[in-house]
């Protein structure tokens, strides 16, 4: 990582993304960019927005930059104001990390698995290739058992021993 980074993680402006997912895949469609709170941080409308299923830190950088009082703070001041739209924590990683990431080896988080059929990466990829899978969207592997890739999922699930 460069000096001015502390993460890596996905940029989520690829074709996939854009044909599963609900949303878009720009900065605009999840945080309020009128907010003159994020207009400081100067992020474009279009700027490509970060999936956060996968994140990879520098744990001394996170501490001294105080990345989590930073996340905190686009948490506590979306309960005053509109600063993002969706979710809990996608939108304040994307605000924090805006900028200051490195983007992670597409092997390491192949993604889109719960949006399509599984259909969109090719066996070899799948099976052989990818190092980390990411069922992010409504088709998670325990839901629908009988989807593609779910047998990877079963093999490797450990259950909650509490």
């Amino acid at each position: 990582m460069k000096e001015y980074q502390f993460a890596a993680l996905s940029p989520d402006c690829n074709a996939v993304t854009r044909a599963f997912s609900l949303k878009t895949s720009s900065y605009g469609s999840y945080v309020n960019l009128n907010s003159p709170h994020l207009r400081r941080v100067k992020i474009p409308w279009h700027a490509c927005k970060l999936n956060s299923g996968v994140i990879v830190v520098d744990v001394g950088k996170w501490k001294r930059w105080k990345i989590t009082d930073k996340l905190l703070y686009w948490t506590e001041l979306n309960k005053e104001e509109v600063i993002y739209y969706y979710g809990a924590d996608q939108a304040p990683i994307m605000i924090v990390c805006f900028n200051r990431f490195k983007a992670i080896n597409p092997l390491w988080h192949v993604r889109d698995l719960g949006w399509s059929n599984g259909d969109k990466y090719s066996s070899s990829l799948v099976y052989n290739q990818a190092r980390l899978l990411h069922w992010n969207g409504e088709r998670k592997p325990w839901k629908f058992p009988a989807r593609r890739a779910s047998d990877i999922w079963r093999k490797y699930y450990v259950p909650d021993s509490s």
